[in-house]
């Protein structure tokens, strides 16, 4: 409860200080409907796709649900539903998932919005995503977990936003849920690969230029603070190994500006912060980071940088609706004599993103290349690690890796189908060092000061093929019946895995882990 009134605190200072406005909320980050929207904004000014949200009921047309409306008001209950059998070849055979859940809308005319999703269920997921699990402690993008025997799990979450909008240009939220920069599949700057963090975003939408200052907060591994600390000085509960959950928090900047039809520019800036009193106690956020006008970086270093600031740029390139270019580019430490010396000192930290997309009649297509340097995102502490609930908020493999993606759909009146291809090099970290891979293994643990390459370390290369089809009843708009077959290949294993069953349109994690 305590951190709770600490982000009331939070909110409320905020709301009083800054404006800000927002696109529809509830457009799905990655599948067939958010190609629709996207698809049909190609040319519009003031669409920026670069900026999305992440929320339970993401179904631009819902026909299997209840829904009322009285006068200006409208509220829509809607069933989330994921029950699927199957097998896999390697690990434990058992491959299924059983989730339910709800999720309820009410909206009061067009100013205020609120909205609450809660699931839980049973998985027995793919080995690999299992053993993330085991290794992080906490199911990756579920809220709750539990494991009930060798790769099966109870798994649980609820996300919630109340959405009210004052002018037409602005638009205040707060919440709990998933963000997603970027036009890619993956994104090197902030990604819905984790479990979802409380917020408040205040955003402004004035002509074709779009700014967003959001506070974000929630709980992250510290293992600089003992068991015994934590009971003498009474901070958060320690979980195992002597480490602990504490609260931690981000405060994000991001602008979109669509200068012509067919070019996007934007950019992103982020600083992860942990205060504490002399208990021990952690405290609300630094007021210094509150003025959203302010760059971190040189706040940050003014004040003796003791939070982890990262900056980011992201474009756009539209051709036509055949041809989308896009790329990323996030930026943690930068030495330029180092660079042009050609050292690979460890202190270079930054990722990469190129990529295209496009749709052609009835297929859409995606090709994308991620290149992301060791040690960024992580820092002296892993509480300051760009984390949350001990899971990267950008990509889910980490850093000091490559990634290559094609991502083809195929869209029918009835019928859809889904091919994914991800090609992963990763270089693994191993004995006491760190090799930049781990983003919550401090930085300081590093093995070497310069020679630092992308793929150092212990070598590991993973690639995941899949592929969806959906069958769509007429009558129930975003429910369907599915079909999933795959392999996953890499060093020590091959996995071959198949699996059928229904859901909606939900998806609760991240196939391709």
């Amino acid at each position: 409860m305590k951190f709770f009134y600490q982000f009331l605190i939070v909110l409320g200072l905020v709301s009083a200080a800054t404006v800000a406005a927002a696109q529809t909320r509830n457009v799905p980050i990655k599948g067939f409907e958010a190609d629709s929207i996207e698809c049909a904004n190609i040319g519009n000014k003031k669409f920026h796709s670069a900026m999305r949200s992440y929320a339970s009921n993401t179904d631009v047309n819902r026909k299997f649900a209840l829904e009322s409306v009285s006068g200006k008001n409208r509220w829509t209950l809607e069933p989330l539903v994921e029950i699927g059998v199957g097998t896999q070849s390697e690990y434990y055979s058992n491959y299924y998932s059983a989730i339910g859940g709800a999720s309820g809308t009410y909206s009061f005319g067009k100013k205020l919005t609120v909205n609450i999703s809660a699931y839980g269920g049973y998985l027995s997921p793919l080995g690999t995503m299992a053993g993330l699990a085991d290794s992080l402690g906490r199911f990756p993008q579920l809220d709750k977990y539990r494991k009930k025997g060798d790769g099966k799990y109870a798994v649980g979450g609820v996300e919630f936003y109340a959405s009210y909008r004052p002018a037409e240009f602005l638009r205040l939220t707060a919440g709990k849920g998933k963000k997603f920069v970027g036009d890619g599949y993956r994104s090197v700057i902030l990604s819905a690969s984790n479990s979802g963090m409380y917020y408040f975003d205040t955003e402004v939408e004035v002509g074709n230029f779009k700014y967003l200052f959001s506070i974000n907060g929630g709980r992250n591994f510290d293992n600089g603070v003992t068991a015994t600390d934590a009971t003498t000085k009474k901070v958060e509960p320690t979980t195992t190994d002597g480490w602990t959950m504490r609260t931690v928090y981000m405060i994000n900047h991001v602008f979109s500006y669509n200068p012509a039809k067919w070019l996007n520019i934007g950019g992103f800036e982020t600083v992860m912060m942990i205060r504490r009193d002399s208990t021990g106690r952690t405290r609300m956020p630094d007021l210094h980071y509150m003025n959203p006008m302010l760059f971190f970086r040189p706040l940050e270093f003014s004040l003796g940088s003791p939070d982890n600031a990262l900056m980011g740029v992201f474009g756009k390139i539209t051709i036509n609706k055949y041809l989308v270019g896009y790329a990323q580019f996030m930026l943690d430490d930068f030495n330029f004599k180092e660079i042009k010396e050609h050292n690979d000192t460890w202190n270079n930290k930054y990722a990469i993103q190129i990529g295209a997309k496009g749709y052609v009649g009835k297929f859409s297509y995606l090709l994308e290349y991620n290149y992301i340097r060791p040690y960024i995102y992580s820092h002296d502490r892993p509480i300051n690690s760009y984390t949350m609930f001990g899971q990267p908020l950008a990509n889910p493999y980490g850093a000091n890796m490559k990634e290559a993606i094609v991502n083809i759909k195929y869209y029918a009146e009835r019928f859809d189908f889904d091919l994914l291809v991800d090609c992963v090099k990763r270089g693994m970290d191993f004995d006491i060092y760190s090799y930049g891979n781990n983003v919550l293994r401090p930085y300081t643990s590093r093995h070497h000061d310069r020679g630092n390459v992308v793929g150092q370390g212990v070598g590991l290369k993973i690639y995941n093929v899949s592929l969806d089809a959906r069958w769509k009843p007429v009558a129930l708009r975003n429910f369907c019946v599915f079909a999933r077959l795959g392999v996953q290949h890499s060093n020590d294993f091959n996995n071959t895995f198949a699996m059928i069953g229904i859901k909606t349109s939900k998806l609760f994690f991240d196939r391709s882990i």
